[in-house]
């Protein structure tokens, strides 16, 4: 079949005008997927013309998950395919992986070009639910910025219809945003209660998995998992954070290292072993810092430091984001604080550091997580947390 369809295939790779018939749009990617003929689908995928057929022919929503079964399709395939016949390489799992995520970056791009349009109502609707079914697809593969943007979008088209807030899938896209607010990994007293717990301890203990590892699913959070997350330096370090399950990291145990099958590297105290300490998945540093001791309870100490745990910090810190970003924060007090930039801070009592979005929110420290020092700097986090 895939023989048959060669001409068509290598036009719709190359961007030209090609015209279908409905088993091409529907069947054909699945065929070549069986033929093993990945680099091709990858070649059709990105081609925004295929994907406006498909529109043309499906409707947008539907388009979107035809798309994205194909790409789950495909995940699957070459999974398979790789443990067949070649030893686990992270670096090509990276590889086919990233090209993966540049089919759902282009879906979004795609997507995002249709809020300019003057759509019906209907339309618009099909679209809100494309973008949040797309965020969804997104959190498999990690890519949380873009994830959120599909979220944040599909809440505004549904504002802008006059959707009701109460409806189903309106709730459903404000708890998948709720979802996506992140905690990082951090080392705190074996006492605090924000210790975590692994739910597959005993397994990861005793090398009860296979070459692929274990999920480091969380047994203490429901439906959180350790997320190898790469906001900040990718490649050279990624911090260590609370997420959802589905984007887990897998690991193994080599001896009392804790090494990230995909990417292949360790996870490590950032700095020093210290209460306070983020906790990072990295190949760099000294590797004293990456030895671990997993409990009967499912707790993780660091060998060299056993009175200190893996938690989750309390609330989430406070960080940049885009300036139009959803998760933006706005002061209560912004008009005071505007002026005080001339006073330099002259007999000031300071002001007030309430949000008025998130609400309920203000700047704030932990009691839980000490002062760290890094190099020779003293360094407070600062939370979104309580207003009071």
């Amino acid at each position: 079949i895939v023989e048959y369809y060669q001409d068509e295939i290598d036009l719709i790779g190359s961007g030209q005008n090609v015209k279908y018939d409905i088993h091409v749009l529907i069947w054909l990617p699945t065929h070549m997927i069986k033929a093993r003929k990945f680099q091709e689908v990858i070649n059709m995928l990105m081609s925004k013309r295929f994907f406006r057929d498909h529109i043309e022919y499906l409707g947008i929503l539907e388009a979107t998950k035809q798309y994205t079964y194909i790409i789950r399709e495909l995940e699957k395939a070459e999974e398979i395919n790789h443990i067949v016949n070649t030893p686990s390489k992270s670096k090509e799992i990276y590889h086919r992986n990233s090209r993966l995520r540049s089919v759902l970056v282009m879906l979004r791009h795609c997507l995002f070009d249709m809020t300019d349009l003057q759509l019906s109502n209907e339309a618009n609707t099909q679209l809100g639910l494309a973008l949040l079914h797309l965020g969804v697809s997104k959190q498999r593969f990690a890519i949380w910025d873009d994830s959120l943007e599909c979220f944040g979008m599909s809440v505004e088209i549904f504002q802008r219809i006059g959707v009701d807030k109460d409806r189903a899938f309106i709730i459903r896209t404000q708890n998948y945003i709720n979802s996506l607010t992140f905690y990082s990994l951090i080392l705190l007293h074996e006492n605090s209660e924000h210790c975590i717990h692994l739910k597959h301890a005993k397994k990861l203990r005793e090398g009860d998995y296979g070459p692929l590892g274990l999920s480091l699913e969380l047994s203490s959070h429901q439906k959180k998992g350790i997320v190898r997350s790469n906001f900040y330096m990718p490649s050279v370090i990624n911090f260590g954070v609370i997420g959802p399950k589905e984007s887990a990291i897998n690991a193994v145990k080599e001896g009392t290292f804790l090494r990230c099958t995909e990417h292949h590297d360790l996870l490590r105290c950032y700095y020093s072993i210290s209460a306070g300490m983020p906790v990072v998945f990295s190949n760099e540093g000294d590797r004293k810092k990456a030895e671990w001791v997993i409990r009967d309870d499912g707790k993780v100490s660091p060998l060299e430091a056993p009175h200190l745990c893996l938690a989750t910090q309390p609330y989430p810190w406070i960080s940049l984001v885009a300036r139009y970003s959803i998760n933006r924060a706005l002061f209560e007090n912004s008009v005071k604080l505007k002026q005080s930039q001339d006073l330099k801070g002259a007999g000031e009592i300071g002001i007030f550091l309430k949000l008025k979005s998130p609400p309920n929110c203000g700047v704030t420290l932990s009691a839980d997580v000490p002062v760290i020092n890094v190099a020779f700097v003293s360094v407070a986090a600062l939370f979104l947390g309580p207003a009071n």
